[in-house]
């Protein structure tokens, strides 16, 4: 028997390397969220940041509840760039209860126990990435830039779970990695062949970005002894094993270029674009799972995309006033 792989994000690696290794053993793949085999830090993944951002606020202008409800997105991103550039707001949070107080037991250091954030302009855009990297959080990076610009600006107050919301537990708690894991992968896998020098140049070169993206990677890895991967580890996989790679256009996190090029280097590979979609669309929409389980009964077989072709992006707006009609009661 042979296997149908189906990879996520990193498993997408894990699918390539299989096929490279095995190819007779392999019936199909399902690449979701493809991620490279090379280096996950190199300076065009910053350019497809800027790409991301480019593409919202086009769709909230081509939407007409979204541009209703923030007209010119674009414009008040840049007005909030410009006031962060000049003065990082200093936010204090109050944890959530069940919050962990930290190694050393007590409370979060801040007055009244809070968490002290300073929000500069490279956070407050790696905030807004990580909401861009899964659903629903992008339906809401329009209403984020809107009410923290108006923050910034002292025309609105935010309250303590707005702030929660916005900067989610990774900032606030320090979940989502187990580094010793994380470290031992990328340090191995990427380190190797990283382009330290192009990628601290690209993130010099604009506001967007802050050397704080590459800290994990350049200050941690010369001290954490993981080793190589093979030579060749890096090098685009090659093969004729039948394979689906889905992406949406939103995701950050395994940019859409990546699964352009791992497409390209399969022989019977075929990418499918999601719009208005983050990271791992086979997770979060009925109509990828319809069409991998196409795929996967028939995997020559023509496919009927007609769900993904329906797809519209979709932003969270705000309820409108009632309008104010007729005599009081």
């Amino acid at each position: 028997d042979r296997w149908n792989l189906v990879g996520t994000s990193y498993g997408t690696r894990l699918a390539l390397e299989a096929a490279r290794q095995d190819p007779d053993g392999i019936r199909s793949m399902v690449l979701n969220s493809t991620m490279t085999m090379g280096d996950a830090f190199e300076p065009q993944t910053f350019d497809d940041r800027v790409r991301i951002l480019d593409r919202l606020f086009a769709d909230c202008a081509a939407n007409e509840a979204c541009n209703a409800a923030f007209p010119d997105l674009k414009g008040r991103f840049e007005a909030l760039r410009e006031r962060l550039q000049a003065q990082p707001m200093l936010v204090h949070v109050v944890p959530p209860a069940n919050a962990d107080p930290g190694p050393s037991g007590g409370p979060p250091a801040g007055p009244g126990g809070t968490i002290p954030v300073t929000l500069d302009f490279p956070t407050f855009v790696g905030v807004l990435m990580t909401h861009l990297s899964f659903q629903p959080g992008v339906e809401m990076v329009p209403l984020y830039i809107d009410r923290i610009g108006k923050a910034a600006a002292g025309q609105e107050t935010l309250t303590d779970s707005d702030w929660r919301e916005f900067l989610g537990p990774g900032l606030l708690q320090g979940e989502g990695l187990a580094i010793g894991l994380y470290l031992s992968v990328v340090c191995r896998e990427i380190g190797p062949v990283h382009d330290s020098e192009g990628a601290t140049a690209r993130i010099a070169g604009s506001s967007l970005f802050s050397a704080r993206d590459l800290d994990m990677l350049e200050e941690n890895c010369p001290a954490w002894g993981a080793g190589s991967a093979r030579d060749d580890f890096a090098e685009p996989v090659r093969s004729d094993v039948p394979a689906l790679l889905l992406f949406g256009e939103y995701d950050p996190l395994t940019p859409p270029y990546w699964t352009g090029a791992a497409a390209g280097a399969l022989g019977h590979g075929r990418a499918i674009a999601f719009p208005g979609a983050a990271h791992d669309v086979l997770g979060t929409s009925l109509c990828a799972q319809t069409v991998v389980t196409a795929f996967i009964r028939d995997p020559e077989a023509e496919l009927d995309t007609a769900c993904v072709e329906s797809q519209l992006p979709r932003f969270y707006t705000p309820p409108r006033e009632p309008a104010q009609t007729g005599e009081p009661q």
